[in-house]
């Protein structure tokens, strides 16, 4: 099993997640196979290397023929059930579903009352 570690602090876009993996070594038609089991249509993915700030980076731009499809989390669940992705990874969508909804696994913890009235 292989994992990823993203200490993202101040948030991450998609196309930087993207340029990440690819950068770490997921092939890019690999990654186009695997978007297309989605059966989104009107998209294309591109990357190249670039140097930003003096380092080494992968610059990946995602185009769409759509400029503002706004989905909800049912139509995007929805998606990812009809999707050709693996089981496994369709199974996944539920757990960030049920985080999204704030319906996370883990226990909540109880809040303390303010000590400084």
């Amino acid at each position: 099993m292989k994992l990823a570690y993203f200490d993202c602090f101040s948030g991450i876009s998609g196309d930087m997640t993207l340029g990440a993996l690819l950068h770490a070594g997921v092939p890019l038609e690999q990654l186009r196979e695997e978007l297309s089991g989605l059966a989104v249509p009107g998209w294309e993915i591109r990357a190249e290397k670039v140097w930003k700030n003096g380092m080494a980076a992968t610059y990946v731009r995602v185009q769409t023929q759509e400029t503002h499809a706004h989905r909800s989390l049912s139509t995007i669940e929805g998606i990812l059930q009809k999707s050709t992705l693996a089981n496994h990874v369709r199974a996944r969508r539920r757990h960030f579903s049920q985080t999204r909804r704030g319906r996370s696994r883990r226990p909540r913890r109880a809040h303390r009352k303010n000590p400084f009235p």
